[in-house]
């Protein structure tokens, strides 16, 4: 059992990296012709995201890569504090604590500036086969040539994103009423029906998070173009300062 849940969530996890990734990739493609002003077909966008989504999922593992060393260490730390903890030995365990805090901040000091230049790499990767290293290079490059422009560019998107969340809040809660209430419904079922119980928790959660997903890709689909325009308008040096 142990086996076939674990090579469940390894196919689960693969399937999910692979769609997130071309769906990415098809997306900022998409915005890129629209751009140009071609028309962009959903299979052509399937098309190029499975195109570039191996070169997308590298640049994520790239830019996550101190985080998930952190992770895996902090596996360590838990293990050896567990040992430590049951021999007594405090400092031990007071160490590694602290060098774990320690390695969690330096990893975000990392991720975070990192974090800040992918969108720009990502779309560098429809124009340039570069390495995932040189991608980020390049678009710090971009960054910090027009860092004014994309500064002013970043404080709108921020406030149109900001504006939209005020007139989707609503919305979300009201979906959100009925979701708890199909939970609650489902969890007094499962005194009398088991099966019952879980069936209505399983759809209001599926109705819940389906309706979720629209609001959250019109923000996204919105954010993806706006950055395309604003990486093509910088790159070619349009923006004014």
């Amino acid at each position: 059992a142990i086996v076939a849940c674990s090579l469940f969530f390894i196919i689960f996890l693969v399937a999910g990296i692979y769609v997130k990734n071309v769906a990415n990739a098809g997306l900022l493609a998409g915005a890129k012709n629209v751009y140009e002003g071609k028309v962009s077909s959903l299979k052509e966008s399937w098309n190029n995201g499975r195109k570039y989504w191996v070169r997308f999922f590298m640049l994520e593992l790239l830019v996550a890569l101190p985080v998930i060393l952190i992770f895996l260490f902090g596996i360590a730390v838990a293990i050896t504090i567990s040992l430590a903890g049951e021999i007594g030995d405090t400092l031990i365990v007071d160490m590694f604590g602290l060098l774990f805090v320690v390695l969690v901040c330096g990893a975000l000091l990392i991720v975070l500036p990192l974090s800040a230049l992918k969108p720009f790499a990502y779309r560098l990767i429809l124009e340039n086969d570069l390495g995932s290293i040189e991608l980020l290079k390049s678009s710090w490059d971009i960054i910090r040539i027009r860092f004014s422009d994309i500064f002013i560019s970043f404080l709108l998107a921020g406030a149109v994103t900001f504006i939209i969340s005020l007139v989707l809040i609503p919305a979300v809660f009201m979906i959100f009423i009925p979701f708890m209430g199909g939970v609650l419904a489902g969890v007094t079922l499962l005194e009398t029906s088991v099966i019952l119980g879980i069936l209505i928790i399983v759809v209001a959660s599926i109705c819940y998070l389906s309706v979720l997903s629209i609001f959250s890709g019109i923000l996204n689909t919105y954010w993806q173009h706006y950055w395309t325009i604003v990486f093509e308008q910088v790159k070619g040096g349009q923006l004014q300062n």
